[in-house]
């Protein structure tokens, strides 16, 4: 655990508050450098674990991999840094379900979270009808990430399990605000809210991997 401790103050207490401080800044090198520094220590917790503790992590490695690259290449491109996240989120899927086999729980959470993002992209159609087709389709992948993560890890009843589940749940939260930011102004502290959920996500993630055995 102090692999996880100490990945967490360096992220949330270091790069987080550098990345905020340079994005008000309007330093988008540096801005883009302290972002991914961030992701990349929920990435090296993950990286351990595959070489040491568990072969299956590699494939939350390229997940991860994929998402820092997102980090970076969404400030400069927003179709391509989408793309990224989605490639992972579907790498996140490929580790989940090795790990937790798709079951009833999973359908049953996907298709309430599927409701959700229906009514959500209901609510906004006036403001995201020229993103639409992208929300959709970044969304439903999204849904069956977090599904993936809350069903797989609550239906494990361990740990490691829980940790997913909730590194589920802070993806499903952050993004929401996110997409949210996109279509309507929001107050700073929505930034606040959205960059802090992420990393909480991604080391959770990292720290169940290392929990793992």
């Amino acid at each position: 655990m102090l692999w996880s401790l100490c990945a967490s103050v360096l992220c949330l207490g270091v790069c987080m508050p550098l990345f905020m401080y340079y994005k008000k800044s309007l330093n988008p090198v540096l801005s883009c450098s302290f972002k991914a520094l961030g992701t990349a220590c929920a990435l090296m917790l993950v990286l351990v674990s595959a070489i040491r503790l568990d072969q299956r992590c590699w494939i939350l490695v390229a997940g991860m991999s994929f998402h820092l690259a997102a980090d970076i290449l969404l400030e400069f491109s927003f179709p391509i840094g989408i793309a990224l996240f989605m490639a992972g989120h579907l790498g996140y899927i490929a580790f989940l379900t090795q790990l937790y086999p798709i079951s009833v729980a999973h359908l049953v959470c996907f298709i309430l979270l599927l409701f959700f993002l229906f009514m959500l992209l209901r609510q906004w159609k006036k403001q995201g009808e020229k993103k639409a087709s992208l929300f959709a389709v970044y969304g439903i992948i999204l849904c069956a990430m977090g599904a993936c993560a809350i069903a797989g890890g609550v239906s494990s009843y361990s740990l490691p399990g829980y940790l997913m589940a909730a590194a589920g749940g802070f993806f499903l939260f952050s993004d929401t605000f996110w997409a949210r930011r996109l279509l309507f102004r929001t107050p700073r502290y929505v930034d606040w809210l959205i960059i802090s959920t992420y990393y909480i996500a991604q080391l959770l993630f990292g720290t169940a991997c290392i929990l793992l055995t």
